[in-house]
């Protein structure tokens, strides 16, 4: 009886949720996405219908077309060194006049995109910057001196938050930060949700967190990857997260229950970038095995492998739901078709290990780990 008993209490135990206490204004955070994300999946899903209606398959094939015909004659125009110890990671402004890169140094800095002009050095890490994020808004509507311009992750295990004051001769204004710490290891990436009010980070430690701004507190640890976590992106909603980890395995999680919805498997090695389409139902990922994999979240499938690169995948951006933008350190920074998967552009920078690649306006910025960002126009 008592060996029954036991076996009845270890099949309860294996059927039991383990739960971690949420902070009191973690339902409030989650009760403001799920309205924000709500109203924009309304607007996605009314412009898709509207779209199937005023414009056939053909029109619309000849559309993505014509986005990656403007796509075919970049240029180098200018490099520029920016890190003495390499750069990790660099991303356009919202306006994308700017650039901003992370270095290995524990150094971010900010550049003119025209011109390569450095404009701003953000000097407050102890070790190498793995990931820096611009506010929504910076730029465009957040104040140059809010200290939410500017996130960065680094090795210290910190978050830092700065100030974008660009035409400030104090530096002392310049270099004035707020430090968020929590993460046990390295943090990976950093990037800011679409309501501006909360950053969520990935680590080296297994976790993933939840940040608000305004009140500098960790919201959320979320743990479930048994190994490090270092790919992440948001739904264009603002509603799904999704994580990748260096074993090859991902989860999207619902930011508005805080369950995972999805685990992705499927990657034999590392995930180590990933991206959502805008069409709001296809997620792409890379990473180690040197492919692009699709996957359809409306039927929790894998929809497509794309033998894509040589070498590791360390960058993806899809644009406009027409074309998936890659890069990589077989030196190459590749055009795909997001309606075929087929490709339609090769740029090569021969002998260097591609680490990110944006588009901003009518230039395309690439970062490499020998220390230089490249500006193609």
């Amino acid at each position: 009886m008592a060996a029954h008993q036991l076996q009845e209490n270890y099949r309860n135990l294996e059927n039991d949720y383990f739960l971690y206490e949420g902070k009191p204004i973690l339902k409030s955070v989650r009760l403001k996405i799920a309205k924000y994300s709500l109203h924009k999946a309304a607007l996605r899903i009314e412009n898709q219908r509207l779209r199937r209606i005023e414009v056939d398959a053909l029109e619309e094939d000849e559309q993505v077309i014509k986005a990656l015909d403007n796509q075919q004659n970049y240029n180098i125009s200018l490099a520029q060194f920016a890190d003495p110890s390499g750069i990790t990671r660099g991303v356009p402004s919202p306006d994308n006049k700017l650039f901003a890169t992370a270095g290995g140094s524990g150094e971010c800095r900010v550049w003119d995109i025209e011109t390569t002009q450095e404009l701003l050095c953000l000097k407050g890490h102890l070790g190498k910057c793995h990931s820096i994020a611009f506010h929504p808004q910076s730029t465009l509507t957040l104040p140059y001196d809010s200290q939410a311009n500017i996130a960065s992750a680094s090795a210290d295990l910190s978050i830092k938050l700065w100030r974008l004051q660009l035409n400030d001769d104090n530096e002392e204004q310049k270099q004035q930060h707020i430090t968020l710490k929590g993460h046990e290891d390295r943090v990976n990436q950093v990037m800011y949700h679409q309501l501006g009010t909360q950053i969520l980070s990935v680590s080296y430690d297994k976790t993933w967190k939840m940040w608000d701004i305004e009140t500098q507190q960790e919201l959320l640890t979320q743990t479930g990857h048994s190994r490090a976590v270092y790919s992440c992106s948001l739904h264009p909603d603002g509603s799904l997260f999704f994580t990748g980890d260096l074993g090859g395995q991902g989860m999207l999680w619902d930011l508005r229950t805080g369950k995972g919805i999805l685990p992705i498997s499927g990657h034999v090695k590392g995930i180590l970038c990933s991206d959502f389409n805008q069409n709001g139902y296809h997620l792409v990922t890379g990473g180690d095995e040197n492919n692009i994999r699709i996957w359809d979240i409306r039927r929790g499938a894998h929809l497509y492998k794309i033998p894509a690169h040589l070498k590791l995948i360390s960058s993806l951006k899809c644009y406009d739901g027409k074309f998936i933008l890659s890069a990589s350190y077989d030196g190459t920074i590749k055009f795909w078709n997001a309606r075929d998967f087929q490709l339609s552009k090769t740029y090569d920078q021969p002998d260097e290990k591609i680490n990110s690649v944006h588009l901003a306006n009518q230039y395309m910025v690439s970062t490499t780990i020998d220390r230089k960002f490249v500006v193609w126009k």
